[in-house]
């Protein structure tokens, strides 16, 4: 079992409206100890599917190491695309924890414990989140892993070879971002 510890922040900015869209995003602040440190993040959640393109140019605006997209498409469920400034990625892994602290605030938000499944274009990815106080301690199975970075703490499960990273999560930033 591999182990990273941090804190998310995040705090919604706005919601975008554009005839019939709504983008409602988060700032998040990904194995930080405070606000405004860490690895940034934007957490996008959609209530209908866009085209690649105009995910591709939202990305850029926000101007994040990445930016990931969410649509739920059933109670514990959701779709998720990431994006850099430059292209669209199949997989990163502190978008994912990011996305589950958001899930967990924006939906489940009077519940204790979630388990959030992202479907991602060729994998799926389970995240539980746990509320603690005024943050979500977060943790994935993101599959084998085949090297590990000598910066990362990990426990790797030594009869399935899976890791696991785990991270607390506060809430900083939520938002809506107009789209003209």
């Amino acid at each position: 079992m591999m182990e990273i510890n941090g804190c998310f922040f995040m705090k919604k900015y706005g919601e975008v409206e554009d005839m019939n869209l709504e983008i409602n995003y988060y700032h998040v602040d990904v194995f930080a100890d405070e606000k405004y440190a860490g690895n940034g993040l934007t957490v996008v959640l959609l209530k209908e599917e866009l085209a690649k393109e105009k995910m591709q140019m939202i990305a850029k605006e926000f101007k994040q190491f990445e930016t990931i997209f969410l649509q739920l498409t059933d109670r514990n469920i959701c779709r998720a695309r990431i994006f850099t400034i430059d292209e669209e990625l199949d997989f990163a892994g502190h978008p994912i924890l990011g996305a589950g602290a958001v899930i967990h605030a924006a939906y489940f938000e009077h519940e204790n414990a979630v388990e959030v499944e992202f479907v991602l274009n060729n994998k799926e990815v389970k995240v539980t989140s746990k509320k603690k106080e005024n943050k979500y301690q977060v943790e994935m199975n993101q599959g084998q892993f085949l090297q590990r970075p000598s910066v990362i703490k990990a426990r790797n499960d030594q009869k399935t070879g899976e890791v696991y990273v785990a991270g607390d999560v506060v809430i900083l930033v939520k938002g809506y971002m107009l789209d003209l």
